[in-house]
């Protein structure tokens, strides 16, 4: 492993996009949590991946013990270079794309396995080595098809906490992906792409009223949303 942080983050392999799981794959390949949501026109999804979960919790722990970390300038962090980056405490180490670096203490990324964004510090960050790039990018924008807002072009703040409410901490199955292009199970899912998913709450929730029920059909009955 190289010790010189402009050779690590300019030889880094590249990060590959998420692919959808296959339309014939087991439920389990379809379910979801949510890393980020706004509203239901807005939000960020993770398929649930056990290899990659217990890749990337590995990465933390290495990144936890490593007493060797290397202290980053601003002369070698590179725009559109991946990153190991300690955000919380809670977090731990996570991987980051860095879109613009100001000064030492302003440094904006994007967290590709969440989908937000936010602003760190150099000491926050260490070169992403290649055994950590092997898992794809994981957060993929979506938005909840089959509903639109009740009385504008936009979601109510109301609505969009309810929303959020209603997925936080939740598994949820994806069981239709739509888009007006056509958008097939087990393709790759670009960058800045934005897909339209149909969401079902597990048939083991804990609410009865919401177990194996889709999510706009809630929205719905709650006067949260309505039907497209």
């Amino acid at each position: 492993m190289s010790n010189d942080p402009e050779d690590v983050i300019s030889g880094g392999a590249p990060i590959e996009n998420p692919r959808l799981p296959e339309a014939n794959a087991d439920d389990e390949k379809k379910m979801i949590r949510c890393t980020i949501i706004s509203h239901p026109g807005h939000f960020y999804v993770k398929f649930i991946d056990a290899d990659h979960e217990k890749q990337l919790n590995g990465m933390n722990q290495f990144y936890l013990q490593d007493e060797s970390h290397i202290e980053l300038t601003l002369d070698v962090l590179q725009p559109g270079q991946y990153y190991a980056a300690f955000r919380t405490k809670d977090e731990g180490w996570i991987r980051v794309k860095l879109l613009q670096a100001e000064s030492i203490d302003q440094i904006t990324c994007f967290l590709i396995d969440q989908g937000c964004v936010d602003i760190l510090r150099s000491n926050q960050l260490q070169p992403l080595y290649s055994q950590f790039r092997s898992v794809p990018r994981q957060s993929i924008r979506v938005s909840l098809s089959g509903i639109r807002p009740r009385e504008s072009d936009d979601w109510l703040p109301n609505e969009a906490l309810e929303f959020k409410k209603l997925l936080d901490n939740q598994t949820l199955k994806v069981d239709h992906i739509g888009n007006d292009v056509e958008t097939k199970w087990g393709q790759i899912v670009e960058p800045d792409s934005q897909l339209q998913i149909r969401l079902i709450f597990k048939n083991d929730h804990i609410d009865s009223t919401l177990a194996g029920r889709p999510v706009a059909d809630i929205l719905i009955e709650r006067n949260l949303a309505i039907a497209n």
